[in-house]
């Protein structure tokens, strides 16, 4: 940018002890808000762009060149591998179903999970002993996640919503300052470049105008300068007919 260059020039000639003020400007080779003689040749260009897009081979399948999608079965998994199952036949949208038997609390259930009695040994009336203990720990976080789901979510999603709601203001400002900047850069550089347009049309016509004066004043000039030997000759003949004249009267 101008800054940046400017920046530069004078780093560089203040090394030097000498500060170059055609360094110090800035080039100005295009006007897109000004120029016109280009839109002629928007044809040829387009035509240029479509045959070099022409010589591109055609790639349709662009993935080819990556490895294939692995086949995930999951035969370690069985868990993976029946949820990978549902979902192949599902259409994706339903929710995740556990393979696993919840625990249960039902007095049935605990009784169906009991050992048999005539089986009923320490380490298996230990491990019955376990699962139940499981099932209601599990029932009372539970009751508990319940309990605080419902005293503290709605006030904490307003608290979150509130949050979105001013970060989105805030950004959504932001973006309108961006867009109000880039608007007033267009306009500074549109109204810029018009000026400079209307400078160089005209200094353009003055260029012609002088240019035609000079082809005029070159016309003249070898209009006289024709004349001009003309008359000379003319003279130098006239002088020798008198010189003729005297030396025969003498």
């Amino acid at each position: 940018d101008d800054t940046s260059c400017s920046v530069a020039s004078s780093s560089s000639s203040s090394s030097s002890g000498t500060v170059n003020t055609h360094q110090l400007q800035t080039l100005i080779d295009a006007l897109p808000y000004h120029d016109d003689e280009y839109d002629a040749r928007k044809g040829e260009v387009q035509a240029l762009i479509e045959a070099e897009m022409k010589a591109f081979p055609p790639e349709r399948n662009y993935l080819a060149h990556l490895p294939s999608v692995p086949e995930l079965a999951f035969a370690d998994h069985p868990v993976l591998a029946t949820e990978m199952q549902r979902l192949r036949e599902s259409d994706g949208t339903a929710r995740m179903q556990s393979v696993v038997r919840p625990l249960s609390l039902n007095p049935r259930d605990v009784a169906a999970d009991a050992p048999p009695p005539h089986d009923a040994s320490e380490v298996l009336w230990s491990q019955a002993l376990r699962r139940r203990a499981l099932a209601l720990e599990h029932s009372a976080l539970a009751e508990m996640n319940a309990q605080l789901l419902h005293k503290y979510a709605t006030p904490k999603w307003k608290k979150h919503l509130a949050i979105l709601e001013a970060e989105k203001t805030r950004v959504q400002g932001l973006a309108d300052e961006l867009r109000d900047a880039v608007q007033e850069v267009n306009k500074q550089r549109k109204d810029a470049q018009l000026k400079a347009g209307a400078k160089l049309s005209e200094d353009t016509r003055a260029w012609f105008e002088l240019v035609r004066k000079n082809q005029q004043i070159e016309a003249a000039c070898l209009v006289l300068e024709e004349e001009i030997a003309i008359a000379r000759a003319a003279q130098a003949e006239a002088e020798e007919e008198s010189r003729d004249a005297e030396m025969a009267d003498a």
